[in-house]
């Protein structure tokens, strides 16, 4: 199997349980202390990554497709019980993608320097 399909089953399966996570009611999610917005953002960072690997999109088509979905999800929550949608978590949505393609893109930049010289920086 190669290593671009088994990124799309992980990423089919984290947008699965991310999907399930955003409309269960929120009585029933595990408590983690952690800010609601930096939930978004860890998740869709990680989306991000995977997604890039992949399906071999550029920047912008991952930035687009993965925002939508960040608003089909408040979309979703609006919708069910017991939960709410925010702009504000659309947002750290953006800021995870944004932040996962930056270092992706920065590492990739310093992958092809490191290929390319004889001086190893990574």
């Amino acid at each position: 199997m190669k290593k671009f399909q088994i990124f799309k089953r992980i990423f089919f399966l984290v947008a699965f349980i991310v999907f399930i996570l955003a409309v269960i009611p929120a009585q029933k999610l595990p408590e983690l202390n952690l800010w609601d917005k930096s939930n978004h953002f860890i998740a869709f960072f990680v989306l991000t990554a995977l997604f890039i690997y992949a399906f071999k999109y550029k920047y912008h088509i991952a930035f687009i497709e993965l925002l939508a979905y960040g608003v089909f999800i408040e979309i979703a929550q609006y919708f069910s019980i017991n939960r709410s949608s925010e702009f504000l978590d659309v947002v750290a949505d953006a800021l995870g993608i944004i932040t996962a393609i930056i270092l992706i893109y920065l590492f990739r930049i310093l992958k092809t320097i490191n290929y390319n010289s004889k001086v190893k920086i990574v």
